[in-house]
């Protein structure tokens, strides 16, 4: 009847509305494909995938690639990322390629700008998370003048070639900028397998070595510095192969391969404190180093007590960490009796944190347990970490609850003490949590004195209070504020995040944590 059919045609035309509504609905990549334009378009914007693929829209769950492109005419020209926020979930994961380093960012990676660059006109975002997980992240893609060169497989004829960065690493080796002195004991056995080690490690990292004119200046950041040295039992012998830090990979590879046995007995150590340590501090001449914030890292290659050593003496203990320097012992099937003198280091009585990490090579054979433990991953035992205890606070009603980062930070501690002249500092990838529990005291603010010394947008303190879930982020911090500033946790429950990068370490962070 015509009413019907008046009827209808309305209601045939929301249904259409409805369908095409439905059919935005399903989860979508929001701008996949995006292109810069001087003009429109100078920055690109990526996010997760939202409903119907709008964006700033409902958060949904898929995985998808984007794909950033330059300009025509922009061969001189790279792509350079910002990650703006990161709130991945736990399975959440972002990997960029196209760029002159592999990058991926997971949910622990602070937002800053991507170290590294496109080698060609565009590159590709790969965003993964598990389908119950809703994921949320922003990255700004940026056009920026100059082009580094493609990534390519060094090789030589010193080691097998490996590739430029190792899945098997958390973080590309080839960034890590620290001062590694290699100290071989001439006099042992195992001469040859601490050879094939030392070559291994040095054939995964960058090596920018300082230049021999003092007059040319070195950039302090980029890629690590070498010293060689060899010590024996000859009493009076021992050997520096180059001037500090000038060594390049090539040559460093050529001092290690000329090393053999000289002798047979425990090596002397004394050298070490009597004249090698000294490589690195800073000189007034520059003879040694200018580049104070680089991670100081000595590595004794033995399986031997040094021959100096008596049990129970410990005035030839060699105090590391008051130069700033973290100490690794690499041995081979060393007997118990020879570990004692390392061993001794932690109750010397000089300071609790001057202590030895080992690493038995007969044991743990792969070059990529070494490097993920000290030099791109400075976990347990690298000293600059807390220990479990140091690790759960509980906060008191009683004195402050003092936390520190790195655990030997000794640097100001108070508004009035003038500037930090320590050079103890944290270490290159260091990722530290402390979590703040409420103690006796219940769930009620407390308040933070802070003292903090970091690499300036590059290394972050988070401080976060509440719960699991609950934790909100209550402020960030970066840089350097000696001034002792004061604020609240509106909950004693929480945590302080550290987390720091490649390169340039600094003094660290110190609380002062107590009910308000």
């Amino acid at each position: 009847s015509p009413p019907f059919q008046m009827g209808f045609l309305p209601l045939f035309i929301v249904a259409l509305a409805a369908s095409a509504a439905r059919a935005a609905d399903p989860c979508a990549c929001v701008k996949p494909v995006q292109t810069i334009d001087s003009i429109h378009d100078p920055m690109l914007f990526f996010q997760q995938p939202t409903e119907g693929g709008i964006l700033n829209g409902v958060t949904c769950s898929m995985n998808c690639d984007f794909v950033a492109n330059l300009d025509k005419g922009s061969d001189t020209f790279s792509l350079q990322v910002e990650l703006l926020t990161n709130n991945l979930g736990p399975g959440g994961k972002l990997t960029i390629d196209g760029m002159n380093d592999t990058v991926s960012i997971y949910p622990s990676t602070a937002p800053g700008t991507v170290n590294a660059r496109s080698t060609g006109d565009s590159i590709t975002i790969s965003f993964t998370e598990p389908s119950t997980e809703l994921g949320e992240f922003m990255i700004v893609v940026r056009k920026q003048p100059g082009r580094p060169d493609p990534v390519v497989i060094k090789t030589t004829t010193a080691a097998p070639t490996f590739a430029p960065f190792d899945p098997n690493f958390k973080h590309n080796p080839l960034l890590v900028a620290n001062d590694i002195m290699l100290a071989f004991d001439m006099s042992s056995d195992r001469i040859d397998d601490y050879k094939t080690f030392a070559t291994a490690l040095i054939q995964q990292l960058t090596i920018n070595p300082k230049p021999m004119d003092p007059t040319e200046k070195e950039v302090c950041g980029s890629g690590s510095r070498l010293t060689v040295i060899g010590l024996s039992s000859l009493s009076g012998f021992s050997n520096i192969y180059a001037p500090y830090w000038t060594t390049s990979s090539e040559q460093a590879v050529g001092n290690i391969n000329s090393l053999f046995k000289v002798s047979s007995g425990d090596f002397y150590i004394n050298p070490v404190e009597d004249l090698y340590i000294k490589g690195f501090g800073k000189s007034a001449d520059n003879s040694t180093t200018n580049c104070e914030n680089r991670g100081k890292i000595f590595i004794l290659l033995t399986s031997n007590s040094p021959a100096e050593y008596k049990p129970g003496q410990i005035n030839n203990h060699i105090d590391f960490l008051e130069n700033g320097v973290h100490q690794i012992l690499v041995n081979v099937d060393m007997k118990e009796a020879a570990t004692t003198y390392y061993d001794e280091y932690k109750n010397d009585g000089t300071d609790a944190r001057n202590v030895w990490s080992i690493f038995n090579l007969g044991v743990d054979k792969d070059i990529e347990n070494f490097l993920n433990n000290y030099l791109v991953d400075s976990k347990s035992p690298m000293t600059c970490q807390l220990s479990d205890k140091e690790s759960s606070v509980a906060i008191g009603a009683g004195d402050p609850v003092i936390v520190n980062i790195p655990p030997y930070y000794d640097a100001k501690a108070t508004a009035g003490l003038g500037d930090w002249t320590t050079i103890k500092h944290y270490c290159n990838f260091q990722d530290t949590t402390v979590k703040l529990t409420r103690g006796v005291i219940g769930k009620q603010k407390v308040c933070l004195t802070v003292f903090y010394d970091l690499e300036t947008g590059k290394d972050f303190v988070s401080i976060f209070s509440g719960e699991g879930d609950d934790q909100v982020e209550v402020v960030r911090l970066t840089g350097r504020d000696v001034s002792g500033t004061q604020f609240e946790l509106p909950d004693a429950a929480g945590s302080i995040v550290f987390s720091s990068d490649e390169k340039n370490v600094y003094d660290g962070f110190h609380a002062e944590i107590s009910p308000c």
